[in-house]
């Protein structure tokens, strides 16, 4: 086994308690963040990617795709329900460039739903006409908020 491959191996001690031996798991949920061994957050970001998809379809009883509903009362919809499921515990959390991508994807795509719009449309100008932060922006004043709060 190279130096690699050690530096990589998850061990996992085993503890006992009162006689009981107490299982390891590679990944558990805490406040609703999804934290694993491998120390990366592919698994919440996807978890969190779901629970927006769920909660777009939940308002889609609103008609929120409805040509004739208003353009700030989607937006409204979007930024009360769907970009706080979205972006759930990202405070504390280190996200990569993969990580954001994804995030910014799947929001560009929920929004351009919502509009009715195709999937060719730039996100990036769709965004600032509704007078919305990018999610690079959103994301990163929810970690400097995060920290203020901590101070």
């Amino acid at each position: 086994m190279d130096e690699y491959e050690k530096l990589n191996r998850i061990s996992f001690i085993s503890l006992v308690m009162n006689t009981k031996m107490i299982e390891a798991h590679d990944k558990i949920k805490y406040l609703g963040v999804l934290i694993n061994s491998k120390k990366t957050n592919d698994e919440h970001i996807q978890q969190r990617i779901k629970n927006t998809i769920k909660s777009l379809n939940a308002i889609g009883v609103l008609r929120i795709n409805d040509k004739n509903l208003k353009t700030k009362i989607k937006v409204q919809l979007y930024k009360t329900n769907c970009r706080p499921i979205l972006s759930y515990g990202c405070e504390a959390l280190k996200i990569n460039q993969k990580d954001q991508r994804k995030l910014k994807t799947i929001e560009g795509t929920i929004i351009k739903r919502i509009m009715g719009l195709g999937k060719r449309a730039k996100t990036t100008k769709l965004l600032h006409a509704l007078e919305m932060e990018t999610t690079e922006m959103m994301l990163l004043k929810r970690k400097l908020n995060f920290v203020k709060r901590l101070m």
